[in-house]
């Protein structure tokens, strides 16, 4: 997750330059917990004026005018932008009603009071399967007080992209993040067969170990404690997170400790996101690493992925004109985020930076590649919906079909009205996909160039640290054809890092 920014240095549209450059802070003030220094309705009166339907529709022609491929896609990404902004004014009060009631609402579950936004932690932390259910559905009763809210933002947000000229949601944002919906449903098909075999004989062994449960009862609840994966807690400490993760940056050429504007803030404070996040304020000159250490292997992932982000930012040619450096290409900045977070796949990782034996390095790899393939077709999943449902019409309308896609890719029950807040905003959750077979391309090809070890290899931290200053600028394609050397998006090196190494091996606890 990366919260971008512009300065107020060189060319394009100051005025946006300096909106989003405001939003970001806030933003950054508010997910790591600290006082917030402007209130929202200063910058909501120039979001009124950057992000009016006129400069939208002024971009629009630009983007179809332009000659030069550069003021193309910079024009492109001003437009996404504003555009986006756009779609926020239309549902800043359904939002702002939604956020006051989960921060407000409680769930009852065994005789106890829960805060909305804990549930998904506490589901990972219940062992009995039965209780998992029962928490859930106390759950999904209490949602239903803003399952109208939620229905009506995904009807707005459709209903400004048509008066903006565009036949679908989906049609908007696939012409402002630049996508090829066709190929990227064509390569999630592909992936889906690819890797069906392996998932489901996979999913019966680690679904029943960790969550207790058989493929014939998985439901959406119990997919935090397959995730979870307790375990393997104490081979991922939370004193050893910062050390490790770190270490591996280093390893390749990015000391955090060295390199300037870069700003690790860790401290433990009310209101601070549990989740990990990386913050470019000014590029290159003021990039946050924003964590709240609590250990366990997802932490260690999600944070070795934000430094993926803190990575193309901190070292971002700033030469570049802003809307490159600010407003990277999703896919593309996703995708080197995936390619460090995908070391914990790695065996050698695993006993070189964490001390783990060969065996259990072996064992733990397989699991957390599991964990990756459940993802990646889930996401698949997501992404076939998706088109599917926002050329068909309304969000909320298709929630049926959600489940139908949820039950066929990932073999999951999940409720209808999930679809209202899994789908991701802004075709996210196909710019996450086309990320990961970019990091599988990129990873690919280091290997072929540095060996399995690329991690730990000298040459290969040149080389990526040459990429990394280059990132913000990319697109997928032009990732693909200048630093992978292919010339469209393919299933195979994806699918081939996602198959497990030891399919006959009977999984353990770790000893």
């Amino acid at each position: 997750m990366t919260v971008g920014r512009a300065d107020a240095e060189g060319g394009g549209d100051l005025e946006l330059f300096g909106y989003l450059s405001r939003v970001a802070r806030r933003n950054h003030q508010i997910l790591a917990g600290l006082d917030v220094d402007e209130p929202v309705e200063a910058i909501r009166n120039v979001a009124a004026d950057v992000c009016s339907e006129a400069r939208i529709r002024s971009e629009i022609e630009l983007t179809a005018t332009s000659t030069a491929p550069a003021q193309q896609e910079r024009a492109r990404r001003r437009l996404r932008a504003r555009g986006s902004g756009l779609l926020v004014a239309h549902t800043r009060e359904i939002a702002e009603r939604v956020r006051h009631w989960q921060a407000d609402a409680t769930v009852t579950f065994a005789g106890d009071q829960y805060p909305y936004l804990s549930v998904p932690m506490k589901l990972a932390d219940l062992a009995d399967p039965d209780d998992r259910r029962s928490l859930s559905a106390a759950y999904w009763h209490q949602t239903e007080q803003v399952t109208a809210d939620l229905a009506l933002a995904w009807s707005t947000r459709r209903q400004v992209a048509i008066d903006l000229g565009y036949c679908s949601y989906s049609a908007a944002y696939a012409h402002w993040k630049n996508l090829d919906l066709a190929e990227i449903a064509a390569v999630a098909r592909a992936t889906i067969a690819a890797t069906e075999q392996s998932y489901r004989a996979n999913l019966m062994r680690y679904l029943e170990f960790y969550a207790g449960v058989s493929p014939a009862h998985y439901h959406h609840c119990d997919l935090p404690r397959l995730f979870r994966g307790g375990h393997w807690d104490e081979a991922f400490p939370e004193g050893s997170l910062l050390p490790t993760t770190t270490a591996a940056a280093s390893a390749l050429g990015l000391d955090l400790t060295a390199t300037p504007g870069v700003r690790l803030d860790l401290e433990k404070r009310a209101g601070k996101s549990v989740r990990p996040f990386c913050v470019a304020l000014r590029v290159p000159e003021e990039i946050y690493l924003v964590a709240l250490p609590k250990g366990g292997h997802r932490d260690y992932e999600e944070v070795l992925h934000e430094l993926g982000h803190v990575a193309h930012f901190a070292l971002a040619d700033d030469t570049m004109p802003w809307e490159l450096r600010y407003l990277p290409d999703d896919s593309v900045a996703e995708a080197v985020a995936y390619l460090f977070a995908g070391l914990l796949y790695e065996p050698e990782f695993l006993v070189r930076q964490l001390g783990m034996t060969t065996a259990a390095a072996a064992q733990f790899a397989d699991y957390a590649r599991f964990l990756e393939c459940a993802m990646v077709r889930r996401y698949c999943a997501k992404t076939l919906f998706e088109i599917q449902a926002h050329e068909a019409g309304d969000l909320a309308s298709s929630a049926d079909l959600y489940a139908w896609w949820m039950r066929e890719v990932t073999g999951m029950d999940a409720p209808p009205d999930l679809v209202l807040t899994d789908t991701d905003t802004g075709l996210y959750a196909v710019q996450y996909l086309t990320a990961w077979f970019l990091a599988a391309h990129l990873r690919e090809r280091l290997v072929a160039d540095f060996g399995s070890a690329w991690f730990a290899d000298a040459a290969a931290g040149s080389e990526l640290h040459r990429i990394w200053t280059q990132v913000n600028r990319h697109t997928s394609q032009t990732f693909l054809a200048e630093e992978v050397g292919v010339g469209a998006l393919d299933w195979r090196p994806l699918c081939t890092s996602l198959a497990a190494r030891n399919p006959g091996r009977r999984h353990r606890a770790r000893g």
